[in-house]
């Protein structure tokens, strides 16, 4: 995942939140991994305006922070990794995660399922993701998961509960042309919900799709063009596709 351009991804946006992991924050992290075999479970909580143990003004106007308010997430991850194939050549991982956090005046309990499979040169990898949340209608032209704008649907005064699932999938191959290269590719939808549509207002679902190839240029620097494309944006059907390309430098030391 840390080859994407785009945060959807790079993170489920249920499990680790726009408004914490954009702005970033301060908090706390554990990780046990027994005897150093393949499981490994991880704690953390992270609170995006922390400076403060009382509600305050955080990164957003009008929106309380601190380090017991919004925003903030706690979340838990277990995973098991492992190697298979001859001289463990191929790699296995798969992670269940749980998030409970509170967002822009959005509340939820969020699961996550990741997995990652590599057979010698060519990989898989996909993550999906199920939230039950409620939000509270405060007039806010930011939402509380990310890239979607909640303020139509939940008038100011009112709160409206809901589920919301995502889902990604990938596929990758190394070495292709070049010893040290790396294509890969993904879409996924990052935001399907059961709140209330109307004309112009959440009557789609926003698709996401990437394409990168990394190139190696010596054992410090790669270059990576990426194709990037959104199709039906913010869940609105007349919304016009979005194209974007990139070359990114790398420099590893």
């Amino acid at each position: 995942f840390q080859d994407f351009s785009s945060g959807f991804f790079i993170n489920n946006r249920l499990i680790v939140v726009f408004p914490v992991d954009g702005p970033g924050g301060s908090g706390a992290v554990v990780q046990w991994n027994p005897n150093q075999g393949p499981w490994t479970v991880r704690g953390l909580y992270v609170a995006s305006s922390a400076f403060n143990a009382n509600k305050n003004n955080g990164p957003f106007p009008g929106i309380p922070g601190g380090f017991l308010s919004d925003p903030y997430q706690g979340s838990v991850e277990l995973e098991y990794a492992s190697t298979f194939g001859a001289e463990d050549q191929n790699n296995f991982a798969v992670r269940l995660q749980y998030t409970n956090s509170t967002t822009i005046d959005i509340a939820q309990n969020a699961g996550g399922l990741n997995f990652e499979l590599s057979l010698g040169q060519f990989g898989l990898f996909g993550r999906y993701g199920y939230s039950s949340a409620k939000i509270y209608g405060i007039g806010s032209t930011v939402d509380g998961l990310g890239g979607f704008d909640l303020s139509e649907i939940v008038p100011v005064g009112y709160s409206q509960n809901f589920t919301a699932q995502t889902w990604m999938a990938g596929l990758g191959y190394r070495d292709l042309w070049l010893e040290g290269s790396f294509l890969a590719g993904a879409v996924g939808q990052p935001f399907i919900n059961d709140l209330p549509s109307g004309p112009g207002v959440n009557n789609s679902t926003q698709t996401n799709y990437e394409l990168f190839y990394r190139i190696p240029v010596s054992d410090n620097i790669s270059l990576t063009p990426v194709f990037m494309a959104i199709t039906n944006a913010n869940n609105i059907a007349g919304n016009a596709p979005i194209f974007q390309g990139l070359v990114r430098t790398t420099f590893s030391f």
